[in-house]
């Protein structure tokens, strides 16, 4: 039986009364409840891709703190003229042979691409991040280490040009993600116990490219408060990746994600 992961929103009691006073006053804090409908592959190097439905909760103080329950937790140390920079923390998905790294599934295709491979317990990954956005340029950068589990090292990389038409934004530029050689040999090497249960050739890499490809985003505002994010990005592995039989032989080099968000505020 597929696992299905449930997630519970806590509920901030709040009974310091100047506290509620500034989330009352519309100038300090934003809370964003969002959900959104997208397809992925259900690994990295997967052949196969499931689509998932995700609720989030998103919160902002001032142009300082950012949070969110299932993506990244950050603060602005440095905030001038559209380039901000500070620490951050985010949160990997565990894997697992049944249901890859999958979510909250809406279909139910797995291609038995994991079996034989494990489990990858859930990873906090604490870094740094410095991004840039102006009138019509995007570009940002985060270095990412784990903390617990699997202690691998990512480097992501991402511009854009933006496009604006009345309210609506659309950006479109590179990614390109780099990682360590136990960030690598964690999620696509293969090892002796691997190879054994799997009947997959063993596999070890070092450090270097993980990814490039592609993003979209298209903003589409409906009010002041609500609107929309249709996203889309294509990722290919380079053949030092793909030669992994992991992806060779069970999953693909070509990586696809693409869905909607909507969200609403309360300021």
């Amino acid at each position: 039986m597929r696992k299905l992961y449930l997630f519970t929103f806590l509920t901030i009691l709040i009974s310091n009364q100047s506290f509620a006073e500034k989330i009352d006053s519309k100038s300090d804090w934003k809370i964003t409840p969002i959900v959104s409908i997208y397809s992925k592959p259900n690994f990295l190097g997967s052949k196969t891709n499931n689509l998932l439905i995700l609720p989030d909760v998103r919160i902002k103080y001032q142009d300082k703190f950012f949070a969110s329950l299932f993506d990244t937790t950050g603060y602005n140390v440095v905030n001038h003229n559209g380039f901000t920079a500070g620490p951050l923390l985010k949160v990997r998905f565990p894997r697992t042979e049944e249901d890859g790294d999958s979510r909250i599934e809406l279909t139910n295709k797995n291609d038995n691409g994991l079996q034989g491979i494990g489990d990858i317990d859930t990873v906090l990954e604490l870094g740094g991040f410095a991004k840039y956005e102006g009138k019509n340029l995007y570009g940002k950068v985060e270095l990412r280490h784990g903390i617990n589990g699997v202690r691998g090292t990512l480097l992501d990389i991402s511009s854009g040009y933006k496009l604006k038409y009345k309210y609506n934004e659309l950006t479109v530029g590179p990614i390109i993600k780099f990682a360590d050689n136990q960030f690598l040999n964690t999620y696509i090497g293969i090892d002796p116990v691997q190879s054994a249960r799997s009947g997959l050739t063993q596999y070890k890499t070092t450090s270097g490219l993980l990814s490039y490809g592609l993003g979209l985003n298209a903003l589409i505002p409906f009010s002041l408060n609500s609107g929309a994010t249709i996203f889309a990005n294509y990722e290919k592995l380079p053949s030092r990746i793909s030669d992994s039989l992991l992806i060779k032989y069970r999953g693909s080099d070509e990586q696809i994600v693409f869905g909607i968000s909507f969200g609403y505020s309360f300021e």
